[in-house]
């Protein structure tokens, strides 16, 4: 199955996001792969103050559009998270899956969002958003995709619920900063992959956005012994891979981890 990770330098402008996501689309297509994985705030990065309107204007206005372009190309598309109105008042960070007909066929609200110790930062998100509750999989051409978003990436036990469920591709679209991208990102990727014996397909923002800050890029493939492959902190690009999913039985068969597990009642 081949992948596009697709690396943004996303910004208030949703119509100039918009046509990065229509090129990127295009240059998928174009390189045959079969789902293109975009990052947390494909279409908008930018003040919590305009959020509850961009939440609307994606809905209102783009949502059909997305859909239709996304057949047009013929490409299963995940955006990694996107501002969505839950019964018209609630806002969630939302991943949508959608298929190569241009129909959502699974979402998942990110769960963990992500708080400061200075409440009045723009990066406190339980400020504006709703968390989610439920864990999301899908099964694709042989392989189990386990969602999340961003901060979720610090929880152990969510991948660990997500393993549960037969997933062995597990997916974190982020807006990472570049601060603790720079101290965590390849790690926490790393050890997702290495203790759940899956891929994982770390797919970031990079550079600088006006009324958030810095991004870290570093969109990487982690297969699921450890062994990495990641794009550049710069620029804007796509990573192709193709999954295999000799790799993953290979490691989980030499190594029987998942199966030894204890459970621990405290």
């Amino acid at each position: 199955m081949k992948l596009a990770l697709i690396q943004l330098n996303s910004s208030s402008d949703i119509e100039k996001n918009y046509k990065k996501f229509i090129y990127f689309l295009e240059l998928a297509k174009v390189n045959k792969a079969n789902l293109a994985i975009f990052p947390e705030n494909t279409f908008f990065i930018g003040s919590i103050d305009e959020y509850k309107d961009v939440a609307q204007k994606i809905h209102k206005e783009y949502l059909e559009k997305i859909l239709k372009d996304i057949e047009k190309y013929d490409l299963d598309v995940v955006l990694g998270g996107v501002p969505f109105l839950k019964k018209n008042t609630d806002i969630v960070n939302r991943l949508l899956y959608i298929n190569k007909s241009g129909v959502i066929e699974k979402y998942y609200d990110k769960i963990h969002l992500f708080q400061l110790d200075n409440s009045n930062s723009s990066l406190n998100e339980a400020a504006y958003l709703k968390r989610g509750n439920d864990i999301v999989t899908i099964e694709k051409n042989g392989f189990i995709f386990g969602f999340s978003i961003c901060y979720d990436l610090r929880f152990p036990e969510l991948y660990r619920a997500l393993i549960d469920k037969g997933a062995n591709v597990l997916v974190v679209p982020a807006a990472f900063t570049y601060k603790t991208g720079k101290l965590h990102w390849v790690e926490l990727l790393r050890a997702r992959a290495i203790e759940n014996q899956s891929y994982v397909l770390g797919v970031n923002q990079v550079g600088e956005h006006e009324s958030y800050g810095k991004s870290y890029g570093v969109t990487s493939v982690v297969k699921p012994m450890g062994e990495i492959i990641s794009l550049s902190d710069r620029d804007e690009d796509v990573l192709f891979f193709d999954l295999v999913k000799s790799d993953i039985d290979k490691f989980r068969n030499w190594i029987p981890a998942l199966k030894n597990r204890v459970d621990f009642k405290g």
